[in-house]
């Protein structure tokens, strides 16, 4: 059977997949899931360079700018509040992947699996599966997407999401902007 490997919580909510890990020997070597110890992102950014720093950031604003949008609207939409993480009791969005992001009791999860399954991650029907980049998507058995834009593909009874990878350059803050409404619209249908 083939375990699942990452980092976060392996029953979050929001769960991202990548190709890739830190090209340190503790992640090269992960065997399974396991939370990170605060500070860690710091030390795999000083230690591998700007390209993890970028995908640890761009990570920590996606979910800061759902919970702002999350938060803006939440007296009017019930099911968008139960997809929270929590960001907005931090001052910006570095505090929060400082203090939480891929933490215990973070809601969120990074995983390193070959296969996708849209199973892994939470149980609730509040999970949301996020597939950086579309040569990865490609490698993966998904289930049947939809283009949303040029940037964006998306199945939405399974909330599943191909994304450009996580770099300012191919998800810059625009796109991000794009994929929090369209995060938001998955979660918002119906009320």
């Amino acid at each position: 059977m083939n375990e699942p490997v990452g980092l976060g919580s392996a029953n979050a909510q929001l769960s991202v997949h990548i190709a890739n890990r830190p090209p340190l020997a503790r992640y090269q070597n992960l065997k399974n899931f396991t939370v990170l110890s605060p500070g860690e992102i710091a030390s795999v950014a000083k230690e591998t360079g700007n390209h993890w720093r970028k995908i640890f950031n761009v990570y920590a604003k996606l979910v800061y700018a759902l919970d702002q949008k999350i938060e803006s609207v939440s007296g009017q939409k019930k099911a968008v509040t139960s997809l929270h993480f929590g960001s907005q009791r931090y001052d910006n969005w570095q505090t929060y992947r400082d203090a939480v992001l891929l933490q215990a009791g973070s809601d969120t999860a990074l995983w390193f699996n070959k296969k996708f399954d849209a199973s892994q991650g939470s149980s609730s029907e509040q999970s949301l599966h996020i597939i950086m980049g579309r040569q990865y998507a490609a490698s993966l058995d998904l289930p049947a997407m939809v283009a949303f834009d040029a940037d964006f593909s998306v199945n939405r009874e399974q909330r599943v999401i191909i994304v450009p990878y996580f770099d300012y350059r191919q998800l810059s803050n625009k796109k991000l902007e794009i994929l929090v409404g369209l995060i938001f619209s998955l979660f918002s249908a119906g009320d």
